[in-house]
């Protein structure tokens, strides 16, 4: 009970905050515009202005209040469902960084929790929800595709990117690739700049687990890309955020007296890397034999096919022969 009181007290100081300070510096120069019809504004893919169009309605000086309150219900709405503590992300640095900047990745995080539901039209529509980023869902998506190829879950992301092609122009996904990759290098993005090639390394990982492996995939993508803003650690904190994550996610702050803000949070991604080796430590991890034959699986071919393959193919060349 104590951590429900806090995480209300929090979120109305916030709200209240929100509705008397200026913020929201990234809602009102990417998702406003981009929601009022800019494409290439937001450099989200172009479906997502369907799922923010309603942004374009609110008045310009009360969008950071009203984002910020969805944020704050929704995180509560979800810690409810996931069990995570909503005391603890609340107070977490990257709750804070989405709140402070008016970001919109309470879609994603409610996306989430669709997928993990038991009625395939919400997985679906979790599907879509989730590729607003899908920089930060891509691997996890992956990770749990085989439970996902299903008719009824598949009708809702294959019917809104079929509407896309048609209102947006079939050459769109290029269009809006080329122009997110050109977003330029910022602050929140700096510490996954570093480490991703090294992350990249590990994006097998999930493999390993019998449990958590959609959790591991949400942590190994935040490691693994060079996309990932450090804001958007919320998405695996709101799936389980004990409060060691939440002390860690500002222990970046230690380094900011000698190296200051950009080099201070640099290292910001010791929370997702930690999280990762306690994970590793003690989880519940596919032995040797089943993980080979689980990576197997996955990427589809093996030696021993091989060779099998290679053997027939040389079979029938010797009969046509």
């Amino acid at each position: 009970m104590l951590k429900w009181l806090i995480a209300l007290e929090i979120s109305t100081i916030l709200i209240i905050a929100a509705a008397i300070l200026p913020g929201g510096e990234d809602l009102h120069k990417f998702y406003i515009p981009f929601a009022g019809g800019c494409l290439d504004c937001g450099y989200v893919p172009y479906f997502a202005q369907w799922l923010l169009w309603p942004l374009s309605l609110i008045p310009p000086q009360w969008a950071w209040s009203e984002m910020t309150a969805i944020t704050c219900l929704g995180t509560l709405l979800i810690c409810r469902i996931t069990g995570a503590n909503p005391a603890a992300i609340m107070m977490s640095f990257p709750f804070l960084a989405q709140i402070w900047l008016g970001q919109v990745d309470i879609i994603i995080a409610a996306g989430l929790v669709m997928v993990i539901s038991t009625n395939p039209y919400l997985q679906g529509l979790g599907i879509l929800m989730m590729m607003v980023k899908p920089q930060l869902t891509g691997l996890a998506l992956i990770t749990i595709s085989p439970s996902m190829i299903k008719p009824s879950i598949l009708a809702t992301p294959v019917m809104a990117l079929l509407a896309s092609l048609i209102v947006f122009g079939p050459g769109w996904p290029v269009s809006w690739f080329t122009n997110a990759t050109t977003l330029p290098m910022h602050v929140w993005r700096i510490a996954s700049s570093d480490i991703w090639p090294v992350g990249l390394l590990f994006v097998w990982l999930p493999l390993l687990f019998r449990k958590d492996r959609l959790l591991v995939a949400l942590l190994v993508s935040s490691v693994a890309s060079p996309f990932y803003s450090i804001y958007s650690y919320f998405i695996f904190l709101i799936y389980r955020c004990p409060w060691w994550a939440t002390v860690l996610s500002w222990t970046w702050l230690l380094y900011y007296p000698f190296l200051g803000r950009w080099g201070a949070l640099r290292y910001a991604w010791v929370l997702p890397v930690v999280y990762l080796v306690i994970l590793i430590k003690g989880g519940d991890l596919i032995g040797a034999k089943e993980t080979k034959e689980k990576i197997i699986w996955w990427f589809g071919w093996s030696r021993e096919k091989y060779r099998q393959r290679l053997w027939q193919g040389l079979e029938t060349r010797s009969q046509k022969s």
